[in-house]
C-alpha cells in the first residue's frame, strides 16, 4: 500500500510473555506524555482493539476481561470491562494493565 492512507495504518500486538514477565505491569500504547515510544512502536492514536481469547490457551472462549485507561481517561479512571472475542470494539485504549486482565492476544489498531 502507498499514499496518505498507509501512514495511518499502525497497531501493536501485547505479547502474551508480557503478561506472565509483567504481572503488576503497564503496557502503554500512548505513553502519558504522548511523545515516546511504546514497546518500540512509534506513538499512535488507537482507534479498536480485538482480542483472541480469555487466557493464552483458551481460544474458544466468547468474552474476556481488559483493566485498562481509555484514551481521554487518566490512570485514576482505569476501568475493568467485559469485551467480546473476535470482533474489534472502537475503543480507544492508550494503556492495559497486567493485573485484572484475562484477555489474550490482545491488538490495538489505528
Amino acid at each position: 500500500m502507498s499514499g496518505p492512507l498507509q501512514a495511518l495504518e499502525k497497531g501493536v500486538e501485547i505479547p502474551d510473555a508480557w503478561f506472565a514477565a509483567h504481572p503488576n505491569g503497564i503496557f502503554w500504547i500512548a505513553h502519558p506524555d504522548r511523545n515516546q515510544n511504546s514497546h518500540d512502536v512509534a506513538q499512535f492514536a488507537p482507534r479498536a482493539i480485538t482480542i483472541d481469547g480469555d487466557t493464552k490457551d483458551d481460544t474458544t472462549a466468547t468474552y474476556a476481561t481488559v483493566r485498562g485507561i481509555l484514551w481521554g481517561e487518566s490512570e485514576s479512571e482505569a476501568k475493568t470491562r467485559v469485551l467480546a472475542t473476535h470482533i474489534s470494539h472502537p475503543r480507544r485504549y492508550r494503556a492495559i494493565f497486567a493485573n485484572g486482565t484475562t484477555a489474550r492476544g490482545i491488538e490495538i489498531n489505528a
